[in-house]
């Protein structure tokens, strides 16, 4: 229970997308303190005094507006919409033509990143969901 508003408050974690009470302001949780405050990296990219990347921000100001599995959804949609305009470009036949005349080394590039976007999708699908028993690789 929090002293000063005699609010309960649910911990938070880290990648908790929140929003400052007094001013809307969305970011996401980048540390939590002993005391409930919580570094916060702030949606605006605004840079804080100091130059510091995040500002810790007590807990009574701070609102939980999606959990992690929340922002891990995003994360997974953001990267299989990445993944859905690669296949659509590729399957344009201008396109696979001009992947056709890349050498060897190109092309593993360029399916060594889409692959690395499957995997981010699919950790943060399991991660949503709580099926993290295998390693992210």
């Amino acid at each position: 229970m929090d002293k000063r508003s005699g609010a309960d408050f649910v911990p938070l974690e880290f990648g908790d997308r929140v929003r400052r009470t007094h001013t809307g302001c969305a970011g996401t949780v980048m540390k939590v303190y002993a005391d409930g405050s919580a570094a916060i990296r702030w949606d605006d990219g605004a840079p804080q005094p100091g130059g510091k990347a995040h500002e810790r921000v007590p807990r009574h100001l701070i609102e939980v507006t999606a959990g992690q599995s929340a922002a891990n959804l995003d994360i997974a949609s953001l990267r299989l919409e990445e993944l859905a305009a690669l296949t659509a470009l590729l399957s344009m036949e201008e396109a696979a033509a001009a992947f056709g005349r890349l050498d060897l080394i190109e092309q593993a590039t360029i399916f060594g990143a889409l692959e690395s976007i499957v995997e981010s999708a699919r950790f943060a699908l399991k991660t949503a969901t709580g099926q993290t028993g295998e390693a992210h690789g």
